[in-house]
């Protein structure tokens, strides 16, 4: 049986903003704007109470046929996750760190189950490589695509994210 998570939309589909939740003041600041042309093409957001290596909570993209609102709550299933690597902040200079992608489902989507079947297709494995690429390209120098992990190594790294 899969373990099911909750996750938080910082970004909706569709939005060429990148928004992120500052803890501080307890809600969702604009960040950045999106190269020109470019918009996320799934719900975009992370995991709560999770710790990534890159000192932020845990990022995923929720894959489904619906678009919704920053700040919104979603139970899900893991069906993969890309690993990419890039630089280390200021306090890790010259050291690289892992910066994982969870991909996700809705947990009560039976239409969106039924189409990804637990699994992404190579074809929108190759897109998404591409957008989280070119989406940090002139912000991020560095940033390379590992290869991707199965629903299981996604949850075995949510569960280790966990804050306690």
């Amino acid at each position: 049986m899969m373990v099911r998570f909750t996750w938080v939309v910082e970004a909706p589909q569709g939005s060429r903003a990148k928004f992120k939740y500052d803890t501080k003041l307890g809600c969702f600041c604009a960040g950045r704007a999106l190269s020109l042309g470019l918009s996320y093409p799934y719900d975009w957001g992370f995991v709560p109470n999770t710790l990534s290596e890159d000192g932020d909570p845990l990022d995923a993209l929720l894959i489904a046929d619906f678009a919704s609102y920053p700040g919104v709550v979603v139970k899900f299933d893991p069906i993969g996750m890309i690993q990419v690597t890039q630089p280390g902040r200021a306090e890790l200079a010259g050291k690289r760190v892992q910066n994982a992608r969870v991909i996700l489902v809705p947990m009560n989507s039976p239409r969106d189950r039924s189409i990804w079947s637990r699994e992404v297709s190579a074809r929108v494995r190759a897109e998404l490589e591409v957008f989280f690429l070119t989406a940090v390209a002139l912000d991020k120098a560095g940033v390379e695509v590992v290869g991707w992990q199965t629903a299981q190594a996604a949850c075995e790294l949510i569960e280790k994210s966990l804050s306690h």
